[in-house]
Formats: C-alpha cells, sequence, structure tokens
C-alpha cells in the first residue's frame, strides 16, 4: 500500500471534518451559498482522483474516484439550482445573462484549451477545439444547458419552462446515451436542481422528520442500488437504468445528509472558490508529470498542489477579465 497515498486520504478526510457542526440544532441546506462552496472544493478533488493515469494508479485512488460520476451529476445539479434562484430573486437576470453568467464559465473554458494546444498534447493547432465547439467535455455540455435554459426561460412563463427544461434534459440524456457521447447520466443532475428548487420546502419539512431513520434508509438504498448496479454494469438498458437510480439515490441521501450537518472551513471554501480551474487545469498538469518515475501517491500529491497553484493563479485571470466584461449595475 503506497504511504503516501494513505497519508493523503487521511489529510484530506481531516480536512473535510475540521470545524464540521453536526446536531440536531443545525437546520443546514446543501443548497446555501457558503455550503455549496464546501461541497464544490470536495468534489473537484474527486473529480481529480477520477483521471489519475492508470500507470499512476492505486487501489484507494480508484475507489475514491468511482464516485466522480455523483459529483459531475451534483456539479450539474447546483448550477440548475443557481439559475433557477438567480431567475426568481434578481430582477432582469436574463437580460446580461450572457455577459455575466456564460462568460464566466466560457473564458477559463478557452484559456484552458488554449493552453492545452500550446503545449503540444495534440497534432497542430485546433481552433474548434480551443473555442470548444467539438468537445463534449463537462465545461462544454454545461455551456450548451446554459444557452438552452437562457432560450427556454427567455421565451416562456417559468413554470411552463421547468417542465420544458426538464423534458430537454430528459431527451439530451436518452439520446446522448443512444450515441455514447456526452454526460448522459451526469446531465440530469441539471433536471434534480430545477425540481428540488420548486420542492425545496416540501422536501425539507420531509427530512427534518425522523432525520436518522431517513439517513440511514437513504444510505442503505444507495449500498443496494451500487451493489446491483456493479452487477448489472455490463448489460446496456441497465446500466443506464441503475447508474441514474444510484445517483438519485446517493444525491438523494447527501442532500438529507447535509441537513444537521455543516462543514464549514476555509479550505474547503478556498478549493470551492476555484473548483472551476481545478477542473479544467488537472489534466494538463497530468499530462505534464506522467512521464516521473516517483510512486502513485507523490504522483497524484504532485499534480494536485500544482493544480491548486495554477488554478490560482487562473483563478485570478479569470476575475479580472470577467469583472471588466460583466455589466453591474450601479
Amino acid at each position: 500500500m503506497d504511504l503516501t497515498m494513505i497519508v493523503f486520504l487521511i489529510i484530506f478526510l481531516a480536512i473535510i471534518l475540521y470545524k464540521a457542526k453536526i446536531g440536531k440544532n443545525i437546520n443546514n441546506s446543501f443548497f446555501e451559498k457558503e455550503q455549496s462552496k464546501v461541497i464544490k472544493g470536495i468534489c473537484c478533488i474527486i473529480v481529480f482522483l477520477v483521471h489519475v493515469p492508470k500507470e499512476h494508479g492505486n487501489a484507494i485512488q480508484d475507489a475514491i474516484g468511482s464516485f466522480g460520476y455523483i459529483c459531475v451529476t451534483i456539479f450539474f445539479l447546483l448550477s440548475a439550482y443557481g439559475l433557477k434562484y438567480s431567475i426568481n430573486n434578481k430582477k432582469d437576470y436574463l437580460k446580461h445573462f450572457f455577459r455575466n453568467r456564460i462568460i464566466s464559465i466560457y473564458i477559463p473554458f478557452v484559456i484552458a484549451n488554449t493552453l492545452w494546444q500550446l503545449l503540444g498534447f495534440e497534432d497542430g493547432i485546433d481552433i474548434w477545439a480551443i473555442i470548444g465547439i467539438d468537445s463534449f467535455s463537462f465545461i462544454g455540455e454545461l455551456i450548451i444547458f446554459y444557452l438552452l435554459f437562457y432560450i427556454i426561460y427567455k421565451n416562456i412563463d417559468n413554470k411552463k419552462a421547468d417542465f420544458i427544461m426538464i423534458g430537454a434534459t430528459l431527451v439530451i440524456s436518452i439520446v446522448s446515451y443512444v450515441f455514447q457521447i456526452g454526460w448522459f447520466v451526469e446531465c440530469l443532475g441539471f433536471a434534480y436542481g430545477i425540481i428540488f428548487y420548486n420542492l425545496e420546502e416540501r422536501i425539507n419539512n420531509y427530512f427534518n422528520k425522523s432525520y436518522l431513520k431517513k439517513v440511514l434508509s437513504l444510505c442503505i438504498i444507495s449500498l443496494i442500488l451500487g451493489t446491483v448496479y456493479i452487477r448489472l454494469k455490463n448489460i446496456i438498458i441497465l446500466n443506464y437504468i441503475f447508474k441514474i437510480l444510484l445517483g438519485i439515490s446517493i444525491v438523494g441521501f447527501l442532500i438529507c445528509l447535509f441537513k444537521k450537518v455543516k462543514l464549514n472551513n476555509k479550505i474547503l471554501t478556498f478549493l470551492g472558490n476555484i473548483s472551476f480551474e481545478i477542473y479544467l487545469l488537472h489534466e494538463i498538469i497530468m499530462k505534464i508529470l506522467i512521464g516521473l518515475n516517483i510512486s502513485s501517491g507523490c504522483y497524484i500529491v504532485t499534480s494536485l498542489l500544482l493544480t491548486i497553484i495554477l488554478a490560482c493563479i487562473m483563478n485570478y485571470i479569470d476575475m479580472k477579465i470577467t469583472k471588466a466584461i460583466k455589466y453591474n449595475k450601479r
């Protein structure tokens, strides 16, 4: 067993639990702004572990990385919830949607794509790849969902728009699965976010009653579905169905769990603030370091630290550019 990886895991768990608050007097929300930052911080590290090259992988990394698709589902979920919250609480939100929302994710997306091309990881410079036209990456697909959200909610009544957006998400998921492209299970998180926003009060009230029983029930259901999924994942249609059911179960478990658990420390908030950049840059760093003759744990820790440093720099640049472009109401 890789000692460095064990130490990394212990430190990671310690950071998650540092200053955590647990108790019946806590009334927390998975979607509260600061809490969602913390969740993004945790998720970006798990997604980072998913993409560790096989030659530098290990059992611990592989086990944690198996939850990567749940993390991407959560990113879609939080994005949809945030859009719904903004459109209902910020005046003229869609009026400056492109300048204030899409540009904030598109600019770092293009910067990361450009960096990938300039480092020579592809044969020649592909302009289409830089601007993301041929991309089925998480960011590329998220931008598509943002554009779809804008078109639907700009032209249709809010409630009707919810049904159309959820329906469109289901169609995208099914079509993506048929052609085996994109994030066909994870993108359903966008529909979950819209549904939860509309039913938030009812869901919270439901989870507040017999809290412990519901947390344990959802945990057991997730374990059962996970076991069934592992056995049936090679059967085409059942793979798709049970992966969706497992995702819903785990997300439900986490939303319920966080009603009485509050994670709140500066390290996780910091990671949450640069989680987008970590997602964009981690494979570039891994690609640069792939030839190092070091242990798996050392490779992972080195890659992560360099990714975080580069993500901080990129986040600073992103903030400067988007601040100059964004519409600011005076």
